[in-house]
């Protein structure tokens, strides 16, 4: 299912290859737009991640496509989504020669084993999509990135050097690695623990004796479809869990009485962050609803509707330290990961002002969306 684009996604950096040019190129292909201590970012690795994350954007939002008309749309915080695109884009760029600042102050290396890793991924590349041609995947590589194949491979190693210095940090024995107060207090800050019913509004699945689903002779989900009469009835049910809930009636019963939805890995309810944002739209959940639910305090009910359910959400206190409990502890078991992102994208930022950003890099922000072949 596509996405709507109604916030930052944090998680980008994670889904694209993280690629930039070797410090010092001084042809106008590959010109430095931004520099920090000797280290500098080029104009064709920049060029490249626009391209990229708009590509992104135009496979995984509904609402947008790769049309003058639609980079010029302006969105709710009064930037147009090609500026928003384009902020993303410096944004995930300056963190990225931070990183690369700290790993040359870290004195770091990379192993034999990891370059080695690096020419095998480069030559599987060319083998499998291009016939083990070299010349051809060189060529392909300059016409849709302006990059060429040494810079593709020293963009393989910086950010190998990129995880280097997250491994530093972070890893077993890092300098950084958070504390349990630090986990305590970010899974206060950072978490919302939801009760919810859900009524079905269109359909319900044919179970056999042992309440296992059944297939039908198509193989597929066997399914039984609503009456118009059942469809009337299933909303008049929600309404009256909805009415009951916002008089103040304790919540946990209306689950036991309403609730059409089970899930027995869930015994205490739902754990969200707005660091899984992306996760669980891609998992199916709507990205406005989410966002709402997000917003919610404790206390709040919200009430979202499709086509084929119904959904009351009460926001409620959060159990302590249900991130190391048996029945909640799988549910949470990101936590630590994202407090990671957190503390590392705050080491980065507090760098940025001593970033040189050239202005040559707001003449890039019309390059065509690439369907990249890598």
């Amino acid at each position: 299912m596509k996405r709507t684009i109604i916030r930052f996604l944090g998680v980008m950096m994670a889904a694209v290859m993280l690629f930039l040019c070797v410090p010092g190129c001084s042809s106008e292909r590959t010109k430095a737009v931004m520099e920090l201590d000797g280290v500098s970012i080029g104009a064709d690795v920049y060029r490249y991640w626009l391209s990229t994350f708009k590509y992104y954007f135009v496979q995984n939002y509904e609402d947008i496509e790769d049309t003058v008309e639609c980079w010029n749309k302006e969105m709710d915080d009064g930037l147009t989504i090609g500026e928003y695109v384009e902020k993303y884009t410096l944004q995930y760029a300056k963190n990225v020669l931070c990183a690369l600042k700290l790993y040359k102050d870290y004195k770091l290396s990379l192993s034999k084993s990891v370059i080695n890793n690096i020419d095998d991924t480069i030559d599987d590349m060319i083998k499998y999509q291009y016939g083990d041609s070299k010349s051809e995947f060189n060529n392909a590589l300059m016409a849709t990135y302006g990059m060429d194949l040494d810079g593709l491979r020293n963009a393989f190693i910086m950010e190998a050097k990129v995880d280097a210095v997250e491994s530093y940090l972070f890893g077993e024995n890092g300098t950084q690695v958070p504390t349990n107060a630090e986990v305590d207090a970010f899974y206060k800050e950072n978490y919302s623990r939801l009760l919810m019913i859900v009524v079905n509004t269109s359909y319900e699945l044919i179970l056999d004796d042992k309440g296992n689903v059944t297939l039908d002779d198509k193989g597929e989900v066997a399914i039984k479809e609503y009456t118009e009469e059942e469809i009337a009835q299933k909303k008049a049910k929600a309404q009256e869990a909805f009415d009951k809930a916002n008089a103040g009636e304790e919540f946990e019963k209306l689950v036991e009485k309403y609730n059409e939805l089970t899930v027995e890995e869930c015994p205490n309810g739902f754990y969200i962050t707005n660091y899984e944002f992306e996760t669980l739209v891609v998992g199916g959940y709507d990205s406005k609803a989410l966002s709402e639910v997000l917003k919610m305090k404790e206390g709040d009910i919200y009430r979202y509707e499709d086509e084929e359910s119904i959904s009351i959400v009460k926001k409620v206190p959060l159990i302590e330290k249900a991130y190391s409990s048996k029945d909640d502890a799988e549910q949470l078991s990101d936590i630590q990961s994202h407090l990671i992102t957190k503390k590392y994208n705050e080491i980065l930022q507090q760098m940025w002002d001593d970033i040189v950003v050239e202005e040559y890099v707001s003449t890039l922000k019309t390059v065509d969306v690439k369907k990249g072949f890598i």
